[in-house]
C-alpha cells in the first residue's frame, strides 16, 4: 500500500496476478467502520493503522466478488496483514473501529 487514508480505508496497487497490477486503487476494509478524521478517535485509528502498515507495505486484499465496490467506488476488501493478522480483526479488538456487517459504506 502507498499510504493510509483513514482507519478503514488505504491507497495502493492492487496486484492481480499474472504479471498485472491495478494501480491507484483505494481499498475500503470490509465489515468494518472507523471513526471520521475530524474526530480524534479517527485520528487515533489513522495513526494506529499507519503504525501496521508503513508506506510500501505489501497486505493481502480478498475482494470478495459479491460486493467488490463501494457507493463511492472503493475496492471493498478484507485486509490481511504480512504477520497473518486480519485488520479489521485488529481495528475491532483495540476499539479503533466498529462492526458493520453485511452493509454498504
Amino acid at each position: 500500500m502507498d499510504r493510509v487514508v483513514d482507519g478503514d480505508t488505504l491507497h495502493g496497487a492492487l496486484d492481480l496476478g499474472l504479471g498485472l497490477l491495478w494501480t491507484g486503487r483505494r481499498v475500503r476494509l470490509r465489515d468494518v467502520n472507523a471513526p471520521e478524521l475530524s474526530t480524534a478517535s479517527g485520528r487515533d485509528a489513522l495513526a494506529y493503522v499507519a503504525a501496521l502498515i508503513s508506506p510500501g507495505t505489501a497486505v493481502t486484499a480478498t475482494v470478495h466478488t459479491a460486493q467488490p465496490v463501494d457507493n463511492y467506488g472503493r475496492t471493498l476488501a478484507a485486509i490481511t496483514l504480512p504477520d497473518g493478522t486480519d485488520l479489521a480483526t485488529r481495528l475491532l479488538e483495540s476499539g479503533h473501529a466498529v462492526s458493520t456487517p453485511s452493509r454498504l459504506i
